[in-house]
């Protein structure tokens, strides 16, 4: 990440996605200076995801993505492509995250999410056109903005040394701040390369 010149955030308006994708940004330009300038840019903006889909087509760049498919076009296309490493494959009952080789990440009922309790997602991927990707998003928001903060205190710290290209998350907020602290439970799940 810290070899790239610019880090873009995709905006989508959906503010708990916004505010976990500029997080995420902020964080990693601040880690790398001054190799590393941060711009956001919303999912319309020539150049960032072709227009026709939403695949990521920007290149020597690392596109910032806070929030599923719901709302963030560059995660519907990766997950429709098949070329997420953990996609989400979840039905009306069960929360799922697949692998993309057919594997499972994670699977639990939805009746045991909610905005207190998440399952997350983090990955970091290539896209087909060669755009580098850092994902992060939970099922609800403050879920999204939990593995935000997930990956800027625990992920990004370790950057150097780790080989994990994906990891699955259980947030729990102990704390009842309703968002994400360093006084909550984060239970890895699963995790990979």
């Amino acid at each position: 990440m810290c070899r790239l010149p610019l880090a873009t955030v995709l905006i989508n308006e959906l503010p708990a996605d916004d505010d976990a994708g500029v997080s995420m940004g902020a964080a990693v330009a601040a880690a790398c200076p001054p190799s590393v300038n941060l711009r956001t840019a919303g999912q319309a903006d020539a150049g960032v995801l072709r227009i026709a889909d939403g695949a990521p087509i920007q290149l020597g760049e690392l596109l910032v993505v806070g929030g599923g498919s719901f709302r963030q076009d560059a995660v519907r296309w990766l997950e429709g492509s098949n070329v997420a490493l953990v996609r989400d494959t979840s039905t009306a009952t069960d929360a799922i995250y697949s692998l993309r080789d057919g594997g499972m990440a994670s699977t639990v009922p939805f009746a045991t999410l909610g905005l207190t309790r998440d399952r997350l997602v983090l990955q970091v991927l290539r896209a087909p056109s060669g755009a580098l990707v850092l994902h992060a998003a939970g099922y609800f928001g403050p879920g999204t903005l939990a593995a935000s903060y997930y990956f800027v205190q625990n992920v990004l710290p370790l950057r150097a040394t780790l080989n994990t290209a994906w990891y699955v998350i259980e947030w729990e907020d102990l704390d009842g701040t309703g968002g994400p602290t360093a006084a909550d439970r984060y239970t890895l799940i699963a995790s990979g390369s």
